[in-house]
């Protein structure tokens, strides 16, 4: 009886922190949950529902350490293999998370959202036949997903088939207008067409759903460059740092346009910002390097497009090679 009575009590723990965490209120949510599972240690509701939560604070590895518990209680609970799935994709462990999307399915053949997950980690992989097939079968299951369609879109563009990506994307914005991740990856798929205009209209409206994105801002940047508007590209740059001052791409496309505008020394500022950042990067060095060279400093361009070199840049190797410089 006081057995049973304690299960109840850590029930009723759970079904209030499943509340809380269905609230946003996630701090409070995981008090229940672990004082469910100091009553009974067994609760298997807890340990799912907690690494849920830690999940969705970002806290994944603390995620995975409840599926794993989870797993060890019922070691046939489909939704456990894909939640613990899911947070090592989260990892970026995504063979991990491809075995525990295929342990789901193997239980539960036609569980959509699995397929997407397992189609998103290949993609990840950069196994994109493979993706495309998973939300093929995703589809199948549930032709109205929109992230299906989003993610098949997005493999088909990483294999360079262009139509078959912008009309998937569409498919999704017709099921989920308010898909900013999909008028982004419609943006890129028209920017690797070279069709800007409409590539700048997607990253427009991907921003109106989502100001904060630098990434999207550094993007529509390289776009406005593409075009010649290099005030626009600048300005947006500008508000890529403003959003991620830790953004070496901004402060290199920045000084990229900077130096195309003939303003070499404030190129050579975002080239060192960059490097600063990300010293690894050959075309920082090698754009540096002719920055040097137009404002005179020909020993300084030297080291750059030495270094450049030293990493492998053949454009660097030619730059020093047309000065009669042997390396």
């Amino acid at each position: 009886m006081a057995k049973k009575l304690h299960s109840n009590i850590a029930d009723v723990y759970a079904s209030r922190g499943t509340t809380y965490s269905h609230e946003g209120q996630y701090e409070k949510a995981i008090a229940d949950f672990s004082k469910a599972l100091q009553i009974d240690s067994k609760n298997l509701t807890a340990y799912v529902n907690r690494g849920f939560t830690y999940a969705q604070k970002g806290r994944f590895a603390r995620a995975i350490a409840d599926f794993n518990k989870a797993l060890e209680l019922d070691p046939n609970f489909a939704e456990g293999y894909y939640n613990r799935g899911s947070a090592y994709a989260c990892e970026g462990l995504y063979g991990r998370a491809i075995a525990d999307f295929n342990r789901a399915l193997g239980m539960k053949p036609r569980d959509a959202k699995a397929y997407v997950n397992r189609g998103i980690a290949y993609g990840h992989q950069g196994k994109y036949t493979r993706a495309i097939a998973d939300f093929n079968r995703a589809l199948e299951v549930n032709p109205g997903d929109a992230i299906a369609f989003y993610g098949r879109g997005s493999a088909y563009s990483n294999k360079g088939q262009h139509a078959r990506a912008i009309a998937d994307f569409n498919k999704a914005l017709e099921i989920n207008p308010s898909f900013a991740e999909a008028y982004y990856e419609r943006g890129i798929t028209y920017g690797r067409k070279g069709k800007y205009t409409q590539a700048i209209v997607d990253f427009s409206r991907a921003l109106q759903l989502n100001p904060c994105d630098a990434t999207v801002y550094l993007d529509r940047g390289v776009a406005h460059g593409c075009q010649g508007q290099h005030v626009k590209a600048i300005a947006d740059f500008s508000k890529a740092l403003k959003i991620n001052p830790s953004n070496a791409s901004a402060y290199y496309s920045r000084g990229t346009v900077h130096s195309h505008r003939g303003k070499y020394a404030r190129a050579i500022a975002d080239f060192n910002r960059a490097l600063e950042i990300n010293p690894g990067d050959p075309r920082v060095y090698v754009n540096r390097g002719h920055a040097y060279w137009q404002l005179g400093f020909a020993e300084k361009a030297t080291q750059d497009y030495l270094a450049g070199a030293r990493l492998g840049n053949d454009t660097a190797l030619d730059l020093l090679k047309s000065r009669g410089i042997v390396w």
